[in-house]
Parts: structure tokens; sequence; C-alpha cells
């Protein structure tokens, strides 16, 4: 589930949190995009950025 704001998200679920918890190996391609950016703008949380990112960059390697 993405929640509107990553603060409303549980922490064990944030991506920052769940590299110290679990490591770099437990965390998405979007996740690790999302700590990139570290945050994102309005009306969109960094995990919804790092999701169109991987869209786009999808598109762009077929």
């Amino acid at each position: 589930m993405i929640y509107n704001q990553l603060k409303d998200t549980p922490k064990f679920e944030r991506p920052r949190e769940k590299l110290l918890i679990k490591g770099p190996a437990a965390l998405s391609d979007q996740e690790l995009i999302a700590i990139l950016l570290g945050s994102g703008v309005k009306g969109r949380n960094a995990l919804e950025i790092g999701s169109t990112i991987l869209g786009k960059l999808g598109d762009d390697m077929d």
C-alpha cells in the first residue's frame, strides 16, 4: 500500500528505516529511488515518483 505521505506509513515500511533494518537487498528499486530522491513534491510522495521513474525507464529500455 502506498500512503499519501511517507510520514503516514508505519516506520518499519518506510524506505530509509527498512534499509537500516533489513539492508539494501530487501528494498525494491522503487524504494531505493525514493531514498535517493529524499522527498516528494506536493501531492506525490517519493515512492510514487520512484514508480513513475521506473515506468519511464521501462518504456525507454524496450
